[in-house]
């Protein structure tokens, strides 16, 4: 399996998220994805990741 989260929240995030700081927070939030993979397995980080960008998006 590929350590990636979800596509269409990456891609909403992306969207709504532009320019230097949306690229900061993007690679933040993506490191921080690998990490609770690491940790707690795909689908919990994958369930974490989409919590992340509803409430950012919210």
């Amino acid at each position: 399996m590929r350590r990636r989260p979800p596509w269409w929240a990456h891609v909403l995030l992306a969207l709504v998220l532009r320019g230097d700081a949306g690229n900061a927070f993007h690679g933040d939030l993506d490191e921080r994805f690998v990490r609770r993979y690491d940790r707690d397995g795909l689908r919990a980080a994958r369930r974490w990741y989409r919590r992340q960008v509803v409430s950012t998006v919210l």
